[in-house]
């Protein structure tokens, strides 16, 4: 569901195909908290996606602190890398996909997350 500017609410919903994907968080511990900065490159069936992790922000919005990558028809990522801002790097191989994860700068063992849920709310609150 979706409004812009407060117009009228709207609802999409998504008839797209099952692909894959992986969800990444970042915990920083020399650069800063979120890994706001960091570089992340995953490189799955021959192919090479690079996205940066900034909290940019518009009118009464922000980015959320997580990364998305969709896989397609991808069941492992070949290798995952996260340049931090720090200079710190890390690197993974054969990384399992169809979750959301989270790693961590100082080296910590990557932890699997349960996928964000909105909790339904009765629309008289």
């Amino acid at each position: 569901v979706g409004s812009v500017g407060g117009g009228v609410l709207r609802a999409f919903a998504n008839r797209l195909p099952k692909r894959h994907w992986i969800g990444i968080q970042l915990a920083g511990s020399e650069s800063n908290a979120y890994g706001i900065g960091a570089k992340v490159s995953v490189e799955a069936n021959g192919q090479r996606q690079v996205k940066h992790l900034f909290r940019t922000a518009g009118f009464l919005g922000q980015q959320p602190a997580e990364l998305h990558f969709g896989l397609g028809d991808a069941t492992r990522i070949d290798r995952l890398e996260i340049a931090w801002p720090s200079g710190e790097t890390t690197i993974a191989t054969d990384v399992e996909v169809d979750r959301w994860t989270r790693w961590f700068e100082d080296g910590r063992e990557t932890e699997t997350l349960e996928p964000p849920m909105l909790a339904p709310r009765d629309a008289a609150e």
